[in-house]
């Protein structure tokens, strides 16, 4: 089967857990014995090829007044680079020129940020089918993440209905859409996305590591947090429950954040038994730890870090917030807690089982057994699922 691929970022360039996703299914379709072709963004000038680990990798420049995410623009900067990328047509004149005379049995496309919608144009005008993934919320709020000041948004806000309205008349062109938890799935579909395209879910795949070796906390339990260090994730929310916490704990916060705001947080929290250790090798942090903390304040999409830390047989304590809920069985591999409930993380810490005691023996067993689902070969086959129905559906309709 030959896939064509998109999202906003690819290896090396990465953001957050999407970029490791797309990576994960991309080089797996290969070693099964797909042809994959995946159209990315670069800040350079040109079109750039490379081959990685099988993958055909086609970087674009981006055609927009700045790169994805830049730090320190204006807000009338901001406003145009957003109006231009509702449809912009010149990442859809480029792409167009790059694939003139390749054909793809299926188009999938990811995180559209740079590209525009107007991708699913260029696709409906090569008779090519698209299944779309939703991994952020880019196409309900141009931020990405219904997040702002502090709070979530919801996508009926003006702002969001301004920017939106036409990406939600452009979904309707897409053939299946794949959510990457009930939660995100449900949210597009509330909203009145994708009309005309099959639905399903289907969860990231985790890389597949071998048994996982856990050090023995015996003195302290060890909490970890890792991910990118700001306010949306719940990184001060957690270490402010901490303080309250009577029991010896140890905190390990892996992952980047602006330098400023490490030098306010370590400030801050001088006064709790915390590290802070910057970007790191999850494996070799992960055995260090007891538990996961996720004190997501913003509603995660899913929450990758969960099944990666389920994966070393680490449980985790999340926040009932976005799609995390459905991938922690509270009491089984970890704990739910209320974010708005004050004292509701300290509590549960309080209680919690010490890492040498047979009921968290069962906890770590049940979450690196749950973790099983999510191998890249699993969700690799439901993708070549959804593929396969969608090109059968196709010719089904030409036969008729």
């Amino acid at each position: 089967m030959k896939v064509l691929i998109f999202n906003s970022l690819y290896y090396p360039y990465r953001i957050g857990g999407a970029e490791k996703s797309v990576q994960l299914l991309a080089e797996t379709l290969v070693l099964y014995g797909n042809t994959v072709t995946v159209a990315t963004l670069h800040e350079g000038k040109g079109i750039k090829e490379e081959l990685i680990n099988g993958v055909r990798i086609v970087r674009f420049p981006l055609k927009n007044i700045y790169w994805i995410n830049e730090k320190g623009k204006k807000s009338i900067s901001k406003f145009i680079w957003h109006v231009i990328d509702i449809n912009n047509f010149l990442m859809k004149y480029i792409v167009k020129r790059q694939f003139e005379g390749e054909e793809f049995d299926i188009v999938h496309t990811n995180n559209l940020a740079g590209f525009s919608v107007s991708i699913w144009t260029w696709c409906k005008q090569k008779r090519i089918k698209i299944i779309h993934t939703t991994r952020d919320y880019y196409l309900l709020n141009p931020n990405g993440t219904l997040f702002c000041n502090g709070e979530n948004t919801s996508p009926e806000e003006f702002k969001a209905y301004a920017f939106s309205w036409l990406k939600k008349k452009k979904s309707q062109k897409v053939d299946a859409v794949i959510g990457i938890s009930n939660y995100i799935s449900s949210l597009h579909e509330n909203h009145n996305y994708f009309k005309n395209a099959k639905s399903y879910v289907i969860y990231n795949p985790i890389p597949i590591i071998g048994k996982p070796s856990k050090v023995i906390n015996k003195r302290s339990i060890v909490l970890g947090f890792i991910g990118r260090v700001e306010k949306a994730k719940g990184i001060e929310y957690f270490l402010d429950e901490m303080i309250a916490v009577k029991r010896s704990i140890v905190i390990k916060v892996a992952g980047k954040a602006e330098e400023s705001y490490m030098a306010y947080l370590q400030n801050k929290y001088k006064c709790l038994n915390v590290e802070f250790l910057g970007l790191v090798d999850t494996e070799k942090f992960f055995p260090t730890l007891d538990y996961t903390v996720v004190p997501s304040i913003w509603n995660e999409p899913l929450g990758r870090v969960v099944i990666e830390s389920y994966a070393y047989g680490i449980p985790v304590l999340g926040s009932c917030r976005g799609g995390i809920a459905e991938i922690i069985r509270h009491g089984e591999t970890g704990f739910l807690f209320n974010i708005e409930s004050a004292g509701a993380l300290t509590t549960l810490v309080e209680t919690l089982p010490d890492s040498c005691c047979p009921e968290y023996i069962r906890l770590s067993e049940r979450a690196n057994n749950f973790s099983k689902q999510f191998t890249q070969e699993n969700i690799m086959n439901n993708y070549v699922k959804a593929y396969c129905e969608v090109i059968e559906n196709t010719n089904k309709i030409q036969q008729n």
